[in-house]
């Protein structure tokens, strides 16, 4: 059986930022070069279906960055257009950079409803109309923000909200931030607080749970972030003494070699 012979049905990508600058503030480098050698290779083997997906609301992502991401979204579709028969159907998936807990973004804040809007809309204008453009409800993405860096306080949160009748709140359909908003009220919270930055010597909430990397690592990492310096990959370059030797033995063996160097 020949590879043109073999069903194709989708193929997703996950570049998430488009612009180099973007790229080197989230350590994903994956050059717009890169991008269509790929997808056009995907298209001549027979894909017929590509996903894309993208982060909006990245730390420090200013206009540039959504055009690089709409030049990027519009190179691929020149690349339908010109793939032989049916034009492959290209979707892109934008979602709303939620900072999480034990990672180099952990202190930052998550951009407000307003600024995710404008850039969606600046995104639509830009993009064809020939691709499928679609995104998460902010909403959704304000809940995850805030129980991905809450502390124990928000049990009493989430038990209130519950007594008001929000469940299965998976569903964006299912979500009714009115009610969230009462509940954090009435518990004596503030929503935007669990939203909102970080200064560097403020403890976390979460930092007596066990994690492998330490807090060190991931404020060199946050402060080479915002300066866009790129960390190499540790599995094909020296050791970054992240903390992960102490629960990986593979590790350890490679950061004792590093310790013997210097």
């Amino acid at each position: 059986m020949n590879q043109a012979s073999v069903q194709r049905s989708g193929l997703t990508l996950a570049p998430e930022a488009a612009s180099e600058r973007l790229q080197r503030v989230i350590n994903k480098k994956i050059s717009l070069e890169v991008m269509q050698q790929t997808v056009r290779k995907a298209f001549d083997l027979g894909w017929k279906s590509l996903k894309i997906y993208f982060m909006i609301g990245l730390p420090s992502e200013n206009l540039d960055d959504i055009v690089a991401m709409a030049k990027m979204i519009n190179s691929i579709d020149d690349l339908a257009l010109n793939t032989q028969g049916k034009k492959p159907q290209i979707r892109v998936s934008v979602s709303t950079f939620v900072p999480k807990a034990h990672t180099a973004f952990e202190r930052c804040s998550m951009a407000t409803n307003q600024e995710i809007e404008a850039k969606q809309s600046t995104l639509r204008s830009l993009v064809r109309r020939s691709v499928k453009l679609s995104w998460s409800e902010y909403d959704s993405s304000v809940l995850e923000g805030v129980f991905s860096r809450g502390d124990r306080r928000l049990g009493r949160v989430l038990y209130r909200a519950w007594q008001m009748g929000q469940t299965f709140t998976a569903w964006e359909e299912r979500i009714d931030m009115t009610i969230w908003r009462q509940a954090f009220v009435e518990e004596g919270l503030n929503i935007d607080f669990y939203l909102g930055q970080r200064t560097e010597d403020e403890v976390l909430p979460w930092e007596h749970i066990l994690s492998s990397l330490n807090r060190k690592f991931l404020l060199k990492e946050y402060r080479k972030a915002l300066k866009g310096q790129l960390t190499p990959n540790c599995l094909e370059d020296s050791c970054s003494s992240c903390g992960a030797y102490a629960d990986f033995p593979p590790c350890a063996t490679k950061q004792k070699s590093r310790s013997q160097v210097f």
